[in-house]
């Protein structure tokens, strides 16, 4: 399972930029859910690796976790 965060500053939102060699992309912020925490507890800890911001949730929009078999 996943946990991404969409965080809003009036019209902004924002994202964190990832890298490979050849090629740089940008994503909402977030990760894997690690064994005994929450996607809540989850999305704040991500959000905190990759921006260096301490954020609270307001709200859980969405939750998926995708088939192993990808259908």
């Amino acid at each position: 399972m996943r946990a991404q965060v969409v965080l809003l500053d009036g019209r902004r939102i924002l994202l964190a930029e990832h890298s490979r060699p050849d090629d740089a992309y940008w994503v909402l912020p977030g990760g894997a859910v690690e064994p005994g925490e929450t996607p809540e507890q989850a999305a704040m800890r991500e959000v905190l690796e990759e921006t260096g911001l301490r954020i609270l949730l307001q709200r859980l929009l969405f939750v998926d976790e995708p088939r192993v078999d990808g259908a």
